[in-house]
């Protein structure tokens, strides 16, 4: 059961390694696999220059509150639509299975594009488009196909690396 109403714009220790942070994201995978993420809080005096890093739901405590967020907002989203399914890029035309979905405290959902490989044993980098940039264009895989008890997931994560670059 996911806590993402409870989580997003909570201040959050991970339990494991203590990492702080304020909880923006969350990313769900087709697979069953389920993951926070937490932007680090900018300290008076010091640059915000991390990447967001990302937890297991179990593994984090909130601490307090930090931004209010509308507690009726839609958990789900369109991921019954999108999740399995082969859907293409409106504006790259690139194609994949949807496998990932990422929601934003802020932002548009965003999904997982794995494209299939055309060569055996050849894995293709995945790409993460706006929901609305993409278009299902066929069948994939269920979702019952690829869940297992003990979900894993990718570390696949959206590109910030412009947006988080070290500021000078």
């Amino acid at each position: 059961m996911s806590r993402q109403n409870e989580l997003f714009g909570k201040k959050c220790r991970d339990k494991l390694t203590g990492y702080v942070g304020v909880c923006t994201d969350r990313i769900i995978w087709i697979y069953g696999c389920d993951k926070y993420s937490l932007k680090q809080l900018v300290e008076e005096g010091k640059e915000f220059n991390q990447i967001p890093r990302t937890f297991d739901e179990q593994s984090l405590e909130v601490l307090e509150s930090v931004v209010e967020v509308d507690s009726n907002r839609n958990e789900l989203g369109n991921q019954e639509l999108f999740f399995g399914k082969l859907c293409r890029d409106k504006v790259t035309l690139f194609e994949g299975i949807c496998t990932g979905r990422m929601t934003s405290l802020y932002g548009s959902d965003m999904y997982c594009l794995s494209p299939r490989s055309k060569k055996k044993n050849k894995h293709l980098a995945s790409e993460w488009f706006d929901e609305g940039r993409l278009e299902i264009i066929g069948e994939g895989v269920s979702v019952e196909e690829v869940t297992t008890n003990w979900p894993g997931g990718e570390d696949s994560y959206p590109d910030f690396s412009k947006e988080y670059s070290i500021l000078q």
